[in-house]
């Protein structure tokens, strides 16, 4: 019966992904936003954004690219610097996340709190890390902030994650 139960409740839950979006708390605790992801300006489901090179500095917008050369050039045309400078200083991202370790694979700069990474696709997949503008966070293996925790400051960079947290982050937070 739980079983039943249980797979009920996932189709419920990936038929709405597939028909509205993603809702999502906002970090403040506010009203539900909607979160929206597009590839190079086309619109993508945002359980895809784990699949690509993305930031987050519009949310609920995601903005997605190809390849790490195109998001650099994005975003270093919105900061108004140079290709692969903008990383190091877009002041709103305080994480960089990586889908594999030593800082490889599809990427996002994160600027916002993630009570679920699973809404964008990024749940159970984190290897590896980058602080940004020191700024200090915590990721949680559960979501809403519950599970085990681990805390970022002052730039750390974490090329691979020990066992029990490696591809195991489902929730995120600046502190």
């Amino acid at each position: 019966m739980r079983a039943a139960w249980a797979i009920a409740c996932l189709l419920a839950v990936l038929t709405m992904w597939s028909v509205v979006g993603v809702s999502a708390q906002s970090p403040t605790g506010a009203a539900k936003l909607v979160i929206e992801a597009d590839l190079a300006g086309r619109p993508i489901k945002p359980y895809l954004v784990s699949s690509f090179y993305c930031h987050d500095f519009d949310y609920p917008a995601i903005h997605c690219f190809r390849t790490a050369t195109e998001l650099e050039a994005a975003e270093a045309a919105r900061a108004g610097s140079s290709p692969g400078l903008s990383s190091a200083f877009s002041a709103a991202d305080y994480v960089t996340i990586f889908d594999g370790t030593i800082w490889s694979g599809a990427y996002m700069d994160v600027s916002q709190n993630y009570d679920a990474l699973f809404s964008i696709g990024w749940n159970d997949r984190v290897g590896s890390y980058k602080a940004r503008n020191s700024a200090s966070g915590k990721f949680w293996t559960d979501w809403y902030a519950s599970g085990t925790s681990r805390s970022f400051c002052c730039n750390t960079q974490v090329s691979s994650l020990p066992a029990g947290l490696d591809n195991a982050f489902s929730s995120v937070y600046r502190q």
